[in-house]
């Protein structure tokens, strides 16, 4: 006689975000808890996500997590953390007041989760007859850079993101080139050529690059707390995937 399978349905539902897509799932169990806080252990932000992918693949009826864009699989996995572990989410948070270092908790409500940006395939218009497609970035992205945030892309501006990163993570997303005489599949072009594609373009059309990459969607939870020891008041967004995982 073989033991019965526990919970094994498709309980809830949900809308993707950016896709739009309805999809069905259900809680995570403990096998798939026990690869996630595996993957914790190891402290590596890349494992932690490529976990969090796993599991949301397992968890879904018919999905792909690699064919989604990350905010949707961001948004996915926050459902599944509200249907299984609960809706609330403590998280310890330090004062942004720099004569204050005090470290306060704040808790969440994980049904508050929105996707911010703009959720279409930006196409940046460079100069007249040149346009530049590039597509959302999907969870491999995520994994393969560590989960940075886009920032500034110059050197001092921003500890989390050097240049390098910067440019490879563009010329990862970057998808055509259009131009008056022909289109360009990127995919299809050598690293080599896009830096020297890249190179060639002034600040003004390099800075429409990344400001387009700042604004793609991100799964996020706004909040604004006053600071139990000095009264300031931080504001802010949780929005790195693996800062959702307690």
């Amino acid at each position: 006689m073989t033991l019965p399978i526990m919970n094994a349905g498709y309980v809830h539902d949900t809308k993707l975000p950016v896709s739009g897509k309805h999809v069905r799932y259900r809680p995570y169990l403990v096998k798939e808890e026990k690869r996630l806080l595996m993957a914790a252990e190891t402290k590596n932000k890349g494992e932690v996500i490529a976990a969090m992918r796993d599991i949301v693949e397992e968890c879904f009826e018919n999905v792909q997590p690699r064919d989604l864009p990350l905010a949707d699989v961001e948004f996915a996995f926050l459902a599944l953390r509200a249907s299984t572990v609960g809706e609330a989410l403590e998280l310890n948070l330090p004062c942004s007041n720099e004569k204050c270092s005090e470290t306060y908790a704040v808790t969440f409500n994980l049904l508050e989760v929105v996707a911010e940006g703009n959720v279409e395939a930006p196409e940046i218009d460079l100069a007249p007859g040149y346009v530049l497609s590039l597509r959302l970035p999907n969870v491999d992205d995520s994994i393969s850079s560590g989960n940075v945030k886009i920032s500034e892309p110059v050197p001092g501006a921003d500890e989390t993101l050097s240049v390098e990163d910067t440019f490879a993570i563009i010329m990862g997303l970057m998808d055509s080139l259009k131009t008056e005489d022909e289109i360009y599949s990127m995919p299809e072009v050598s690293d080599a050529e896009k830096m020297q594609f890249l190179e060639s373009l002034n600040s003004a059309q390099f800075r429409m690059i990344v400001e387009a990459l700042q604004n793609m969607p991100r799964a996020a939870l706004p909040y604004k707390v006053a600071c139990p020891s000095c009264g300031h008041v931080n504001e802010g967004k949780i929005e790195k995937l693996q800062d959702f995982f307690d």
